[in-house]
């Protein structure tokens, strides 16, 4: 292919491109607005005496960027050296009934109209939908093709008591399109968690055993764990667990694995390097035994 031949003149080159169609639909309280776009980006990193270059742009034409990054790894010799992940060629895409427009704005105003409540004093719907496009080609003939969907809705509500305000909120995603959202379950959650908040006392103080949810217990695990093991702040020794590879850093009782092929929104086939994508172990038994 065209990008092949021209990315072979360096010792090794890849070049991303994404590309996305996005709509966005909002409704604050009974004031409705749509809008919609598309974009495009592309990137490339080149391998050359040891040194990396790297460019972006927003412009189809790729052989300026191409050139751009070989100038910016001759600046200087390192010594770098890469294993080369297998050739793939492979197209991959999710699939997902397109958005009626009208259907959904019908849809959106009916949550909108359910989240009503005595004590409600505002309401809000955001629906954001996205089909993004990920291409992947290497010097070495590597041809990856992602296409996948995204739906994100959040509702939320806030009511009022007396001086007393406070605010309910509820989220739902999906990668199979607009028809998979549980629309009334998150518009029921964010409305009687408002209500539910004007009668709920103050915790009290002091330092208690807690059972967590899944959302919770994925929040602590993303945050805590999830950015302190991400491999390049390992090496650039900017994370707590640089020097903690085997050794225990929990209770025995926990065990947390990354898994990209999980049928939930962060899925993945591919990463943006061309590997496919596998479970890693990050703690086994309270054991630190791998990075991202």
């Amino acid at each position: 292919m065209e990008y092949e031949r021209l990315l072979s003149r360096y010792k090794y080159a890849e070049l991303r491109i994404e590309r996305g169609v996005v709509s966005r639909a909002s409704i604050k309280d009974d004031e409705v607005r749509h809008s919609s776009g598309s974009y495009y980006g592309a990137s490339i990193r080149v391998l050359e005496g040891g040194s990396w270059g790297f460019a972006s742009s927003s412009n189809e034409d790729i052989v300026p960027l191409l050139e751009k990054a070989g100038r910016l790894a001759a600046l200087n010799s390192g010594k770098i050296e890469l294993i080369i992940p297998p050739i793939v060629k492979k197209e991959i895409k999710d699939k997902a009934e397109p958005v009626d427009e009208e259907g959904q704005m019908k849809a959106l105003s009916d949550v909108s109209n359910e989240m009503k409540a005595e004590k409600i004093t505002s309401r809000s719907v955001n629906c954001s939908d996205a089909v993004v496009r990920k291409e992947f080609y290497s010097s070495h003939g590597s041809e990856i093709i992602q296409e996948s969907c995204y739906t994100f809705l959040s509702c939320s509500c806030v009511a009022k008591e007396g001086a007393i305000m406070q605010r309910g909120s509820d989220r739902a995603s999906s990668r199979k399109g607009f028809g998979a959202l549980e629309l009334h379950k998150s518009a029921e959650g964010s409305r009687e968690k408002a209500l539910r908040l004007l009668k709920a006392a103050p915790p009290p103080k002091g330092r208690f055993i807690v059972i967590f949810d899944n959302e919770m217990t994925g929040v602590f695990a993303h945050e805590a764990l999830g950015h302190a093991c991400e491999a390049d702040s390992i090496v650039e020794r900017e994370s707590i667990l640089s020097d903690r590879m085997g050794k225990q850093i929990g209770n025995s009782l926990v065990s947390v694995i990354d898994d990209p092929g999980a049928d939930d929104f962060g899925r993945y086939a591919y990463d943006d390097e061309g590997v496919v994508g596998k479970p890693v172990t990050l703690i086994e038994k309270g054991v630190l035994l791998g990075f991202l």
